[in-house]
């Protein structure tokens, strides 16, 4: 049986190339771990391209070019914060009961993109290890997520492109 290799990237090839990437760096060092290629990714991913949800804990849904007045309604002092936290990005992001809520600016580029994407999942990867939805730990699941970035984000998005991914 054939299958079809895409260099391409979507948000189920992503989402499985960055939980395999957690899942090497948790066991070993970050230089040993292998992100799949496109031929080892079409063996992985479900033809469907359903998401996924469950698992233990919440679940929360990403939602991608959410617009900026759902995430901060009449608040000026969230806006604020929200500018703080991403003034060197071209996206904001926030939580709103069980979504990851995230603004894109006009005209982002592909590399912001993914970049906000990845972000998102490390948001939900860190909210879904919080059992009580509180604002501290809301809190501390956007800093974990910050984190998470600033560690991991450029050897990431090198080994994706290293395993053959069109990342343009």
């Amino acid at each position: 049986m054939r299958s079809l290799h895409l260099t391409s990237l979507n948000a189920s090839r992503i989402r499985i190339a960055y939980e395999k990437y957690n899942a090497g760096s948790k066991s070993r060092s970050k230089k040993n771990i292998a992100l799949p290629d496109p031929k080892q990714m079409a063996k992985l991913e479900h033809i469907l391209f359903l998401p996924r949800f469950g698992g233990k804990g919440r679940c929360f849904r990403i939602v991608m070019g959410a617009h900026l007045k759902n995430l901060v309604r009449d608040d000026t002092r969230c806006l604020a914060d929200l500018i703080d936290a991403y003034c060197k990005e071209k996206y904001l992001m926030g939580v709103k009961g069980t979504k990851i809520l995230v603004c894109l600016m006009s005209g982002i580029d592909e590399a912001s993109l993914l970049k906000a994407y990845v972000h998102a999942l490390a948001l939900q990867t860190a909210l879904t290890k919080h059992p009580r939805a509180t604002a501290g730990a809301q809190k501390a699941s956007e800093d974990k997520a910050r984190v998470w970035m600033s560690k991991n984000w450029v050897h990431f998005h090198a080994m994706l492109r290293d395993s053959g991914w069109d990342l343009k």
